[in-house]
């Protein structure tokens, strides 16, 4: 039996990364997974590792910035697999700058897809989420910010407002829905290790650059040494998300959860 046997679990931005791992550990423990990703190919490459691993998974690609994306999300669930239970709204990306080579696009990008588009996966599912509260089960909403957004990082005050806002929604709708029995966390993590955070290699996502300069990923990696830290893979990072979901945390609703190593103690 797994931890999450009869759950039905959408999660974006799942076609590669902490989202794909997420995915795959969710389906290990039971779960039936929405896998959403911006592209078709790594969304449904997870969702065929999954089935093959004996899983129930289906894959739906969209940008989440659009609410039909989002609403094609919550129909897959529904239609697929006859249930809502938990919400990882874990897609995004980077696009640094300093502030003063920073265009006004450049930060409302940010804000679109890690703040709004959560906003609207959310509520979209409220209306379903208030109706399955009726069988007295808590679900769940595990938000995905960043460290850069609970202590700020150079080049990032685009990224990072965006993630503190995440924060600030989930706080906001753990009171809000403590009635319908919906539980609301976040996962703040550290240098996780990921295509966002390799080295520039000149790939782009919607206009945005994939990964970090190479000077800046060095000097990020001589810091978490120096603090005793190490880089986490993506199923360490996945962990953390699994770790809110499961019906164990009932407990558990309005915190954030650094997962950094340690290293910012």
């Amino acid at each position: 039996m797994g931890l999450l046997d009869g759950k039905v679990a959408i999660i974006t931005g799942a076609g590669r990364g902490i989202g794909a791992a997420a995915a795959k550990l969710f389906a290990e423990q039971g779960a039936s997974v929405v896998v959403s990703d911006l592209d078709k190919a790594p969304a449904e490459e997870v969702v065929g590792a999954i089935k093959k691993g004996g899983g129930k998974a289906v894959a739906v690609a969209g940008n989440v910035m659009e609410q039909s994306t989002n609403e094609a999300l919550i129909k897959a669930a529904l239609d697929n697999f006859k249930g809502l239970d938990i919400l990882v709204p874990a897609a995004g990306f980077c696009n640094d700058k300093v502030i003063q080579k920073m265009e006004l696009e450049d930060f409302r990008l940010m804000v679109r897809v890690h703040m709004e588009a959560p906003w609207m996966l959310c509520k979209l599912a409220y209306p379903h989420f208030k109706e399955l509260s009726q069988d007295g089960n808590y679900r769940r909403v595990v938000f995905v910010a960043s460290e850069a957004g609970t202590h700020g990082n150079a080049g990032q005050s685009n990224y990072g407002a965006a993630k503190s806002g995440a924060v600030g929604l989930m706080r906001v709708l753990t009171k809000e829905w403590l009635r319908i029995r919906v539980n609301c966390n976040c996962v703040a993590y550290g240098f996780v290790e990921t295509r966002l955070t390799q080295s520039t290699s000149g790939q782009q996502i919607l206009g945005a650059n994939i990964g970090i300069p190479e000077q800046s990923r060095q000097m990020g990696e001589q810091f978490m040494m120096l603090r005793g830290g190490r880089i986490l893979t993506p199923e360490e990072a996945a962990g953390a998300i699994f770790a809110l979901a499961i019906p164990q945390a009932d407990g558990v609703n309005g915190q954030l959860v650094e997962v950094d190593s340690g290293i910012g103690l």
